[in-house]
């Protein structure tokens, strides 16, 4: 009698703390290919914070760096967020492969998944060829 309680409090702290769980039959998360992601996203935010656009470029692949407004939807779309990885995975030749959310306040609403690849133009070595926003669901 007392297992459904419990059971339903495992489970709702679970489903809340961390996001959207890796696929349980593709590729196993990899430690090292995080930190790399993490570091790629720490050095995004350091561009958009200082307005660097020549960086941004280098670590955010703009098919046309010299249309203005493109390379400025492409800063604001994360401007004033704290960017947060949640998994990474390596795909055996050069791209990392990930999910990070989005947010203000300690409010992470906003699933991405991303994708790196080497870039030896890059100060970090990789750069961002893929941010797509997923779909949320508030719990």
């Amino acid at each position: 009698m007392h297992l459904i309680p419990l059971l339903s409090i495992v489970l709702s702290v679970s489903a809340y703390s961390g996001g959207p769980p890796p696929p349980s039959d593709g590729p196993k998360q990899c430690g090292w290919a995080l930190t790399y992601l993490q570091n790629q996203l720490h050095a995004l935010e350091g561009a958009i914070k200082t307005n660097n656009r020549q960086l941004f470029i280098k670590l955010f692949k703009v098919y046309d760096p010299s249309d203005e407004d493109a390379l400025d939807y492409q800063m604001r779309r994360f401007r004033g967020y704290d960017l947060k990885t949640s998994y990474a995975f390596f795909d055996g030749t050069s791209r990392i492969e990930g999910t990070f959310f989005n947010g203000k306040n300690n409010n992470y609403t906003t699933w991405h998944k991303i994708v790196i690849e080497k870039d030896f133009n890059s100060p970090t070595g990789w750069q961002i060829v893929k941010a797509a926003r997923m779909i949320y669901h508030k719990f």
